[in-house]
């Protein structure tokens, strides 16, 4: 402002002195007068220099030890990995979980040492030790870097206020797949039966949970080896995600309206009410433990189920090796257009007195779900691990995650809706990847945590 009125003071002096010229008489000049120099124009003051932009963050490696994740190492070759380098220039190194995450973090917080974020999964109780020894910051004294968490996870931030903040009333960690809405889209786990076999069965009614054994032992019979000369199992598990209850056990109690999620060592029934503990004679817990005990007695488990991880799994399954499965989403490879024209495929085949738990209170009351981020006090990247939570709560983030850029596996039709594309297609029915690395989801699954549900980021 200070140079522009020396400029407005100039022209309005000039101004004037044109409209004298312009009226009044001019007089003679003496004879022997010097000749008039020119009149010079006053300067215009040079307009100030536009800012400098700011220079781009630079690219930043984010370390993170992520309890539910079934992978580990630099994720730099993705669709989705281009994509955190485009919108927020930071790429991801998982640190190991595995089958042992428990006893991984404990070795991390005993180090003092955290990587820049965590994902803590199953038990509170890790958060109360990480706020116990400063370990991780409180969101709350970032809540500026953080509009997207603050915005769509307020309630559970809260829930973490009330519940889990060493009386310091703070929140240190958010929970995830926060939402005010019941997933509706259907289950993704569950009994699910490989469609050829059973049909060839006669596709026999199932009262009970039970009724399963039998059935699975003699698809077995059917086929005792696929295709490739690859012996093939009743039941194929893995250990990676055992915690307080092993994790196939929980999820034959949920298919009766019973869980143990979150209940430390007593299981709630959705059905009475009523909570109770595990160790009952009649309680749910027994019942699928038998129920495993009993197909192991038969000779339908995997003998590898003890040593084999999540990655062991998924290949036995996408194989077509497991006669019964509980994760549906684990088959999406084997799960193509071949495969289900010859109905060699996966099928939800339920029995009668199956309950199957869709959603949670945990979920559906805002608080989120059992696995929580957090943000580590000693991280030398804080405020760029913060960008990167933040991200992880926005939806427009989250469905480029999933589903890529948009103009290849989706795009918007003329009013703004999202379809899938003809590629888009191409690559779900045939488990292609982008032309950068990855399948469709691989931006969620791979950490396994987001903020919001995958059904908010899925186009069933």
């Amino acid at each position: 402002m200070k140079r522009i009125l020396p400029l407005l003071l100039a022209l309005a002096i000039l101004a004037t002195a044109c409209k004298t010229s312009a009226t009044a008489t001019p007089s003679p000049a003496p004879a022997n007068a010097p000749a008039a120099e020119a009149t010079k124009a006053p300067e215009t003051p040079e307009a100030p220099a536009a800012p400098e932009a700011a220079p781009a963050p630079a690219l930043v490696t984010l370390q993170v030890f992520s309890m539910p994740a079934n992978t580990s190492g630099l994720q730099d070759r993705s669709y989705w990995a281009d994509i955190l380098k485009e919108d927020l220039n930071v790429q991801i190194e998982l640190l190991p979980a595995g089958d042992d995450a428990a006893s991984k973090l404990a070795a991390l917080m005993a180090s003092k040492d955290l990587p820049d974020v965590v994902v803590f999964k199953d038990n509170t109780t890790y958060i109360a030790d990480a706020i116990e020894a400063g370990l991780i910051e409180s969101l709350d004294d970032h809540s500026d870097l953080l509009p997207n968490v603050y915005n769509y996870a307020a309630s559970a931030l809260q829930y973490i206020r009330d519940t889990v903040s060493n009386g310091t009333g703070k929140a240190y960690a958010v929970p995830t797949q926060v939402t005010s809405q019941a997933n509706k889209s259907g289950s993704v786990t569950g009994p699910y039966l490989r469609w050829d076999l059973y049909k060839q069965l006669g596709m026999p009614k199932l009262e009970s949970i039970e009724d399963y054994l039998d059935v699975v032992k003699s698809m077995l019979e059917l086929e005792p080896t696929n295709p490739a000369g690859q012996t093939n199992y009743g039941f194929c598990l893995f250990k990676d995600w055992d915690g307080e209850v092993s994790w196939p056990v929980r999820l034959i109690c949920e298919m009766h309206g019973v869980t143990q999620d979150g209940y430390q060592f007593s299981e709630a029934n959705f059905s009475t009410g009523e909570i109770s503990s595990i160790y009952k004679d009649d309680s749910y817990f027994k019942k699928a433990l038998k129920f495993f005990n009993k197909a192991n007695q038969m000779g339908l488990m995997d003998p590898d189920l003890v040593t084999g991880n999540f990655d062991d799994y998924v290949e036995k399954v996408n194989a077509g090796r497991s006669m019964f499965q509980l994760l549906s989403w684990t088959s999406w490879e084997y799960e193509t257009e071949e495969t289900r024209n010859s109905m060699r495929s996966y099928k939800g085949v339920f029995f009668d007195e199956e309950r199957m738990i869709i959603s949670t209170p945990p979920y559906v009351g805002g608080a989120g779900g059992n696995q929580w981020y957090a943000i580590s006090s000693t991280s030398k990247n804080k405020d760029r691990a913060l960008e990167y939570l933040n991200y992880m709560y926005g939806p427009d983030n989250l469905w480029k995650l999933a589903w890529g850029e948009k103009g290849i596996a989706w795009d918007t039709s003329a009013d703004g809706k999202p379809y899938r594309t003809e590629k888009g297609w191409e690559m779900k029915n045939n488990n292609l990847e982008f032309e950068n690395g990855g399948k469709i989801a691989d931006g969620l699954n791979v950490i396994n945590a987001y903020g919001l549900p995958w059904f908010y980021t899925n186009d069933t």
